[in-house]
């Protein structure tokens, strides 16, 4: 009997042990799937779960929506090729057969058309394996338009240089043959090499743009007559230097980031380059790897050109002011609001403008889009009354951080309210950047307002730097060359010198001597893209053109 009752308690004990560890086996088991869950949420990656017998999508993760434009209900159910992005890769069986079978496939520099008929250039990852004894397939989707861009912008740089070297090489051969002394020929032929190395040198030093790479062990070695220009530092002072010993890179981290991605980084970024005088200039520099015939990367070349004059050209600004500006679109703004949030400030932009037209100003993790509007919008916080707005700008302001804000929606507070209650918000916002780190900036349509509430607006704001007028005067053939240019930048047209010539029907003696008078004003800037001269109207220009016209 004792044997008995010992044998059912060791049981007992067995059978609890086995429960114990299946709870845990359980427990991990949640918890796993949580982890997997919240990876899956939360990647910058577009994913896309496929029935791998059938090819409908069984899940999709929220970035899916960032990359083509489709809710999760949208693609769920849905077979792959009956998603109009998809329709170029599994548009028939065989394609979809290839992921069915292959456990890996993958595409890159494929075109896929999002919802709202954008062409995004991304890389196709598909993995298959089993769930439960049913065949699933993975799809990870990167967006790589922006570095294919850069890509091919090089690519197209490597070509001509190719080219240029087949062609050098082809006449080297040529004229080889034809020698008779192998003296004489040993001497062709390094004649035309030093030839080819000194031509294809100066086309990098002839380029506009800013040119320097480093090599595998983070050398410089290669310093265009445009960066010394830019710099005052010619290339015999930083070649074959470390990027750590070069004082032209004001502060190395960032560099060295590009580099340890090996030419991986997508898009464009901006550094800052310190002269020899202690003058900071701010490139905006694409980097795209260099590699060798075997396809090994040997080092990372970077091309960019100096947006110093770009940034400064809206003025200084000062924290715990508001400003004005004056303007029938909101590009001039929204320059200003890249320029400030990527130079450190966090920035708040309110608009109706459509997500399309100022999501990109979003890539930037200091910047937060608002959009004015009664309804939610999914991914976006909203903005629905002046007194929101009013509120919001309090929150922030609490916060006591170097900000800048963005209001472009005026006539959506003006027409949907009133002027008095849109004003007297402003009124409020007012009061707190007095005592803030804030800048606000107000973007006023002027066919939307009259002069006494105009008057209302520059009695409240400050106008900016850049369009502050002071008293100028212009001659009518003058004030008729400043409007023809702004006419062109509005239509996105290229105004050249020829064109302006053309226009004015005068000597280029007299209308270079006109445009130089308008730089020297500050009502234009003049830029070189290669061989051009391109002419731009500035804010002042334009707050000119304004204030003639309303008078």
């Amino acid at each position: 009997m004792v044997q008995k009752n010992k044998t059912i308690t060791n049981f007992k004990k067995r059978k609890e042990s086995h429960n114990t560890q299946q709870q845990i086996n359980e427990e991990i088991l949640r918890n796993s799937e949580l982890r997997y869950r919240r990876l899956f949420e939360t990647a910058q990656d577009a994913i896309l779960i496929l029935d791998g017998e059938t090819g409908q999508i069984m899940d999709a993760n929220p970035f899916v929506q960032n990359l083509l434009g489709y809710s999760l209900n949208e693609l769920t159910g849905k077979k792959l090729w009956e998603i109009s992005p998809f329709k170029n890769i599994a548009e028939n069986k065989e394609l979809f057969q290839k992921l069915q079978k292959e456990t890996y496939v993958r595409y890159e520099h494929l075109p896929l058309q999002t919802k709202q008929k954008k062409l995004r250039y991304v890389e196709f990852v598909s993995n298959s394996y089993m769930v439960d004894h049913i065949k699933v397939i993975q799809c990870n989707i990167r967006d790589i338009t922006e570095r294919k861009k850069a890509q091919e912008k090089i690519q197209e740089m490597q070509k001509k240089l190719e080219q240029l070297v087949d062609a050098r090489t082809t006449q080297l051969d040529i004229t080889t043959k034809s020698l008779t002394s192998e003296t004489k020929e040993r001497k062709k032929a390094e004649d035309e090499t030093v030839k080819t190395k000194d031509y294809l040198e100066n086309i990098i030093d002839s380029a506009s743009e800013i040119i320097f790479s480093f090599d595998s062990n983070n050398r410089l070695n290669t310093w265009n007559r445009t960066a010394e220009l830019l710099t005052g530092y010619n290339e015999k002072e930083v070649v074959n230097r470390s990027v750590e010993s070069l004082p032209v890179f004001n502060g190395h981290s960032k560099i060295l980031d590009f580099l340890k991605n090996n030419g991986n980084h997508q898009g464009y970024d901006d550094l800052v380059l310190l002269t020899k005088n202690n003058i900071k200039k701010i490139i905006r520099v694409s980097e795209s790897s260099v590699k060798n015939p075997k396809g090994v990367c040997i080092g990372s070349l970077f091309i960019g050109r100096d947006i110093t004059r770009d940034i400064e050209a809206h003025g200084k600004l000062l924290v715990g002011n508001s400003y004005l500006v004056i303007s029938k679109n909101n590009s001039s703004v929204r320059d200003l609001y890249i320029d400030l949030t990527t130079s450190g400030y966090e920035g708040m932009f309110i608009s109706r403008s459509s997500v399309e037209m100022t999501g990109d100003m979003t890539n930037n993790l200091n910047s937060q889009l608002f959009l004015l509007s009664h309804e939610k919008i999914k991914g976006f916080e909203t903005i629905a009354n002046p007194d929101e707005l009013a509120a919001m700008v309090k929150e922030i302001s609490l916060r006591n951080k170097k900000s800048i804000i963005v209001v472009d929606g005026a006539h959506y507070f003006i027409t949907k309210f009133s002027f008095e209650k849109f004003i007297d918000a402003l009124y409020q916002i007012n009061d707190l950047v007095l005592k803030s780190q804030l800048i606000v900036v107000l973007r006023i349509d002027p066919s939307i307002v009259d002069k006494s509430q105009m008057a209302i607006f520059e009695n409240e704001f400050q106008l900016l730097p850049s369009q502050k007028l002071e008293g100028l005067i212009l001659d009518d053939v003058i004030y008729d060359m400043l409007k023809y240019v702004y006419e062109q930048n509005q239509s996105n047209s290229m105004v050249s010198f020829k064109k302006i010539i053309t226009k004015s029907n005068v000597a280029y003696s007299t209308a270079a001597k006109r445009l130089n008078l308008l730089e020297g004003k500050g009502l234009i800037f003049i830029k070189k893209q290669g061989k051009f001269r391109t002419v731009s109207a500035t804010e002042k220009g334009k707050a000119l053109l304004h204030k003639r016209q309303t008078v």
